[in-house]
């Protein structure tokens, strides 16, 4: 799936990353996919996954319906800048 997508969207962990992330994030840097990630508002973006990002949405709320249409309108126009037309 990763190959096919236009972007990759990912979730900034806080701490150790698990191993699926990991694999998932390899395949996309592999694939030359850009990287944007969501960053929950508890959280710290690690320095390492904050050099090689192409956009980071920050302070995002994946708990509430409104959190949720919060990160749809922030990530549309993020995502439409790396799509070709």
């Amino acid at each position: 799936m990763i190959e096919q997508s236009a972007v990759y969207l990912g979730i900034s962990p806080d701490g150790e990353p698990d191993a699926k992330f990991c694999v998932e994030l390899g395949a996309a840097i592999m694939y030359d996919k850009p990287l944007i990630f969501l960053v929950a508002k508890d959280r710290q973006m690690p320095p390492g996954l904050r050099r090689i990002a192409h956009a980071i949405v920050e302070d995002v709320d994946f708990d509430t319906p409104e959190g949720l249409e919060d990160i749809r309108q922030r990530i549309e126009p993020v995502i439409e800048q790396f799509i070709d037309g």
